[in-house]
């Protein structure tokens, strides 16, 4: 959580809060409560949105929206490295 608050302060706040990856796509709990503890910017979680994985998971009167996005980082670590090789 620390994380997620040490980021806000130099951004002066968000818009959105996307959880991605392998625990963002798949840990509910944990959305759950780094939502909760964000409430006091106005980050209102929708429980149901976040048990299914949304996409979007915050509540329809939320400040902030809260999104789950798959991610496939295996074919961006591919993509990149093709790059880097010079592979078209």
């Amino acid at each position: 959580m620390s994380a997620v608050g040490s980021l806000i302060a130099p951004l002066g706040g968000f818009d959105a809060l996307v959880f991605t990856g392998g625990i963002g796509e798949n840990a509910a709990p944990v959305r759950r409560r780094i939502c909760e503890a964000l409430a006091w910017m106005g980050l209102a979680i929708d429980a149901a949105a976040n048990d299914r994985a949304g996409p979007r998971i915050s509540a329809a009167d939320s400040r902030i929206s809260a999104w789950v996005i798959p991610t496939d980082e295996d074919l961006m670590i591919a993509r990149h490295t093709r790059e880097l090789i010079g592979i078209e």
